[in-house]
């Protein structure tokens, strides 16, 4: 294992524990030279790239839910209008 790797991780250490995401796991296991860490380092734009696509696809998701609850809010707003000149 590099020593830029090592001192990488100390810098993460927090009460008295290395603290690493999921993205540190695989480049450690690639400095380990296992084949799934391997793999992700080869492969890693293409799995950010298809994490993007679902990122934007989720958020086009919530943007239309949200719209949806916009015009909803929009329709009571209205029927409270109404109610009140009555």
């Amino acid at each position: 294992m590099s020593d830029e790797f090592i001192e990488e991780l100390k810098r993460t250490k927090e009460d008295g524990k290395i603290r690493m995401g999921l993205v540190k796991d695989y480049l450690l296991l690639n400095e380990l030279n296992d084949d799934l860490g391997k793999y992700y380092v080869e492969n890693e734009k293409k799995i950010k790239e298809q994490e993007e696509k679902i990122l934007a696809k989720y958020r086009l998701k919530e943007e239309k839910e949200l719209e949806k609850l916009k015009l909803k809010l929009e329709k009571i707003k209205k029927k409270e209008e109404k109610y009140e000149k009555d």
